[in-house]
């Protein structure tokens, strides 16, 4: 954490350095001479360099992982409006209180900056952007703060009782164990954990059963991304005990690039907003329980078509699948609402899941994965999902999260 006094009211140069870091963010807090206090996330590269505006004498507390140093320079009139002259950066400055604003120099910052500019434009597509409320009023996934778990493995349920739901787990990219670890091992509801991978791992499977001794692990061919694995899962009864079922799995867009951001923006999200907090998970189950429609449960932040994603582009090239299966399960295409979660992260009640059943789906029915990014088996059921609740008169709703 590093400290920042703001003398009084003008123009100054911020710049912080700090350590290189999965996600570029930081999260800021300006305090006002008055005691008003303002939080926002902005982003942060190793080197970072800020117009910050403001209407008097303030406080700022800047936190993050990696953080080096802050220092602050007066900066004349003249040379603020030179820094700023940027259409791109003028757009992301962020008001923080009457009179005050930080403005992110990103657009001048070499090769990252550009970079990082392209990263923040992609994700401001689906309502991520700097002034959102999806961003800014989200606490944990930008800054990925974890909590700390228990230093001894997950409770088990008593002997012969099922637990009343299971998390099922797809990760591909396995190092990717640690940020849902510490959310799981933080609940205090009982669960069962099945976790499907494509590979043979044994250090990763001891990882898994040291904090969850009775995780089922299983290893499947790479074919439907989290889906074919599901499906399959389905299919051969592993589900069929569990009242209701969160499905989760470690999205991510590639290791470096605009899309990087996002994959992680999307994953850390879905874990803040499905299992960020054992108080998260009582309110969903309560749901659930206190209304038997309740289908479907997941993140309103990607459940499309949306303000930010219109129809056209939440169907994308899996219109014609998507019906094809639809018309299957008895869905005539005038009957089909799209409607679904984008991402396939979601809670669902099981007997909504019999629907798709009915399909008959195994992992053999699968392309394997050549990183196709639509208008597969896989992309036709993601937005099918969303309309199995719907067939038998359940309903599907959204998780209560900070941005309401």
């Amino acid at each position: 954490m590093l400290r920042v006094t703001v003398p009084k009211a003008g123009s100054f140069l911020l710049k912080i350095r700090r350590q290189p870091q999965p996600l570029p963010f930081v999260r800021m807090e300006l305090e006002t001479e008055d005691g008003k206090k303002r939080a926002f996330f902005v982003p942060a590269l190793p080197l970072s360099r800020y117009v910050l505006n403001v209407s008097g004498p303030a406080r700022l507390t800047v936190e993050g992982t990696g953080l080096e140093s802050a220092k602050l320079r007066r900066l004349p009139p003249l040379r603020a409006r030179i820094l700023t002259r940027r259409k791109k950066d003028r757009a992301l400055a962020l008001p923080l209180a009457e009179g005050s604003c930080l403005i992110p120099l990103i657009n001048g910052a070499g090769p990252k900056g550009k970079e990082l500019s392209k990263s923040l434009k992609l994700i401001r597509n689906w309502g991520f952007s700097l002034t959102s409320d999806n961003l800014q009023r989200s606490p944990g996934p930008l800054d990925n703060i974890l909590p700390d778990p228990p230093k001894a493995p997950a409770t088990s349920p008593p002997a012969g009782t099922t637990p009343r739901f299971a998390v099922v787990l797809h990760l591909y990219y396995r190092d990717l164990w640690p940020e849902f670890e510490s959310r799981l091992l933080s609940l205090d509801e009982p669960f069962h954990l099945i976790v499907t991978t494509t590979q043979k791992d044994r250090g990763f499977e001891n990882a898994v059963r040291a904090a969850f001794p009775d995780a089922q692990i299983l290893v499947y061919e790479n074919r439907g991304r989290d889906i074919g694995p599901f499906m399959q899962l389905l299919h051969d009864g592993y589900l069929d005990r569990f009242p209701f079922i969160c499905k989760l799995h470690g999205k991510r867009s590639g290791e470096s690039g605009p899309r990087a951001l996002f994959g992680t923006v999307w994953r850390l999200t879905h874990i803040a907003d499905l299992i960020g907090t054992k108080e998260q998970v009582k309110s969903i189950l309560a749901r659930f329980e206190a209304d038997p429609r309740l289908g479907m449960i997941g993140s309103p932040r990607f459940r499309v078509p949306n303000e930010y994603i219109g129809p056209e582009a939440a169907w994308a090239k899996n219109r014609e699948m998507t019906l094809h299966l639809a018309a299957k399960l008895g869905i005539a295409e005038d009957d089909f609402r799209l409607d679904f979660f984008a991402g396939t992260m979601f809670w669902i009640r099981r007997e909504a899941l019999n629907v798709v059943r009915e399909l008959g789906l195994t992992l053999d029915d699968f392309p394997l994965e050549t990183g196709t990014v639509d208008g597969e088996l896989a992309h036709a059921l993601e937005r099918l999902f969303g309309a199995l609740p719907h067939r038998d008169g359940m309903t599907t709703e959204y998780v209560s999260i900070m941005i309401e």
